[in-house]
């Protein structure tokens, strides 16, 4: 399942996706809607006052909430894993995934996604080549082609309070750590 989020100016709007986004994915629920909101007060802030957003901006509100030291450093790769060769370009359109494949990827390009967010990194082990041999390997170029940037959260917002790990052991009944 994907999602996808226009910047629009309208923050409002924005919460009505957000209530939707929650309803159907609710993978990304505990991100978008955790205790405080602040991640949405900063991001609708930042829509009132212009079409898109920075990427620097996207990256530091996801790292402020879910801080990348909270991720499995020993086998996981978290964070920034396809940078675009702008400079911290405006974002307007992001993708949001579980898995980045070449349907997804293929989708993202028609809608014109800047950025893609992908829960499972699609960048886990070493590459030693980026040929058109292996899939993997076509996702990242042509992300790199097409300008759009990848970023991978996984076992960060597992982590974080009120993630996924929490959101899952609610089924149970409980919300002891």
């Amino acid at each position: 399942m994907i999602m996808i989020m226009k910047m629009i100016l309208n923050p409002h709007k924005i919460f009505s996706f957000l209530f939707s986004f929650q309803i159907y994915f609710c993978m990304f629920s505990s991100f978008l809607f955790n205790k405080s909101n602040k991640f949405i007060r900063n991001f609708t802030k930042h829509l009132s006052i212009m079409t898109g957003i920075q990427l620097n901006t996207i990256l530091s509100q996801f790292k402020e909430y879910a801080p990348l030291y909270l991720a499995e450093q020993s086998w996981d790769n978290v964070g920034l894993l396809v940078e675009p060769n702008e400079n911290n370009p405006t974002i307007e359109t992001i993708l949001f995934t579980n898995d980045l494949t070449e349907p997804v990827l293929d989708e993202a390009i028609q809608r014109q996604a800047q950025l893609i967010i992908s829960y499972h990194p699609p960048i886990f082990s070493p590459l030693k080549r980026l040929t058109q041999n292996n899939w993997k390997e076509r996702i990242i170029l042509k992300c790199i082609k097409h300008g759009i940037t990848v970023y991978s959260p996984h076992t960060s917002w597992d982590a974080v309070e009120n993630g996924i790990n929490q959101w899952l052991i609610s089924a149970f009944g409980t919300s002891k750590n």
